[in-house]
């Protein structure tokens, strides 16, 4: 059993670092230029940052453009 566990780790660890993302599609590419081009593209903000702020009053709605008020 003991001996496993290493083996187990391993695998664990290589399969949470390697994520569920992969590379951009050609035609996933020429969407996001189209988007660009119109002044759509949405830009990520950093999940930690936001986390942060979002302690402080208001900050945090301030950080990633979300409205609060009507």
């Amino acid at each position: 059993m003991l001996k496993k566990f290493p083996f187990a780790a391993l695998l664990c660890a290589v399969a949470l670092a390697s994520g569920c993302t992969t590379h951009l599609s050609e035609g996933q590419k020429r969407e996001l230029d189209a988007y660009e081009q119109k002044g759509l593209k949405a830009e990520e903000k950093s999940v930690g940052t936001a986390a942060v702020l979002g302690i402080f009053p208001m900050a945090g709605y301030f950080y990633t453009g979300t409205r609060c008020w009507r």
